[in-house]
């Protein structure tokens, strides 16, 4: 689990949990539940770990995999680079809808263009060319649908049946979400708003070979 290796960050640095706690402007609180329960944290806490402590891989410390600490020439996590952004395991349809799985965060990287809160996932299908090709990264934002509505631009939705990257078309006089893909041999998508648990707004594309 990731908070074991917050604590192995903890030892290694010879910190109590209370400077550690400072360190990344965390309540300690918060950091000693984690440790006493063996819950694993936020992405945002991940974040400011990774931010506050750079000679650490994010790698490592997301999957425990590969080494430990970095060289400086390995290092990417420059906060001069941008915003640490989480990227989940969660997939976008630009197509039909898949399965919704955001509890795991694959690597947070610097995005010059990202906002604090901002996170990245990853988009199948080929509805939204030629804007968003197959398995391209998007930089989504969280924001308040319910109070209005960016008609014409690209989001992502989390919907009963999955996760959908598609275009704000309308909203019909029932209420209806209309979903409209780039893609012209592609249909509109009618959803019931009930059906549409959250809605982010994609702000940014990235593509990887791989990540880093």
């Amino acid at each position: 689990m990731i908070i074991n290796r917050v604590k192995t960050i903890i030892e290694k640095e010879n910190l109590s949990v209370n400077a550690f706690s400072k360190l990344i402007d965390v309540s300690e609180a918060r950091i000693r539940k984690a440790i006493k329960e063996s819950s694993d944290i936020s992405s945002s806490i991940i974040s400011k770990i990774i931010q506050q402590f750079p000679n650490y891989s994010s790698r490592w410390v997301l999957t425990g995999e590969g080494n430990m600490l970095l060289t400086n020439n390995q290092n990417h996590l420059d906060a001069t680079n941008g915003v640490l952004v989480p990227f989940y395991g969660s997939k976008a349809s630009a197509g039909h809808g898949l399965d919704l799985t955001n509890d795991f965060i694959e690597e947070i990287i610097p995005i010059q263009f990202a906002k604090e809160g901002d996170m990245g996932i990853q988009v199948y299908g080929d509805s939204m060319l030629p804007s968003i090709s197959n398995k391209d990264y998007i930089i989504v934002r969280d924001y308040d649908f319910a109070s209005y509505q960016l008609f014409g631009q690209i989001h992502v939705f989390v919907t009963e049946d999955g996760v959908l990257c598609k275009v704000l078309k309308e909203i019909d006089d029932e209420g209806n979400v209309i979903l409209e893909s780039l893609n012209t041999s592609y249909k509109d998508i009618r959803l019931p708003s009930d059906k549409v648990y959250k809605v982010y707004l994609a702000v940014g594309k990235v593509s990887f070979d791989k990540f880093i």
